[in-house]
C-alpha cells in the first residue's frame, strides 16, 4: 500500500487523520507518516483493505 491508496481509503471511510489513527491503533504522527509516504506495515495495509472490501464502517472495527 502506498500513500495514495492510504489517502483514498481514509477519504472513502470519511476519516480525519486522528480518526484513522484511532481506528488503526497508532499515533497521529504514525498515521500522518503513512499519509505522507512512510512505509505502511503489511498487517496495517491488510486491515485497511479488508475494511474497504467488506464495506465496513469505523464503528464495525473493534478497539
Amino acid at each position: 500500500m502506498d500513500k495514495i491508496e492510504f489517502r483514498a481509503a481514509k477519504a472513502a471511510l470519511a476519516l480525519t487523520d486522528p480518526g484513522m489513527a484511532k481506528m488503526l491503533g497508532v499515533s497521529l504522527r504514525t498515521a500522518n507518516g503513512y499519509a505522507n509516504g512512510d512505509a505502511i506495515p503489511s498487517p496495517v495495509a491488510k486491515l485497511i483493505r479488508l475494511i474497504r472490501v467488506m464495506h465496513l464502517s469505523v464503528e464495525d472495527v473493534p478497539e
